[in-house]
């Protein structure tokens, strides 16, 4: 079992591979842990990422920021991470 796992029992959410922050469940992922083995720093990292992703879409209008045509997915080489190796992007029209 690996972390890697988490969050994509179908089951319990439905299109787990999809990032999907209005989940009526998003309460329920176990991305920072559980009880003792909670994440001290994950308020910190939710707030990083609130910021980061708003200022992308700030800089960025619908439509300006997509994935370069013909990219292939490759997950980052790790048993404990799981996520893109590199995330290619076409920037513009």
């Amino acid at each position: 079992m690996g972390t890697a796992c988490a969050n994509r029992d179908e089951a319990v959410f439905a299109e787990g591979d999809d990032f999907d922050v209005d989940r009526p469940n998003v309460a329920d992922h176990l991305t920072f842990g559980y009880g003792p083995h909670f994440c001290p720093g994950a308020p910190m990292a939710r707030s990083v990422a609130r910021i980061a992703v708003a200022a992308v879409l700030e800089l960025f209008p619908k439509g300006d920021l997509r994935l370069t045509d013909g990219f292939v997915y490759e997950n980052v080489p790790a048993f404990f991470e799981t996520g893109p190796a590199r995330l290619t992007v076409t920037v513009g029209r």
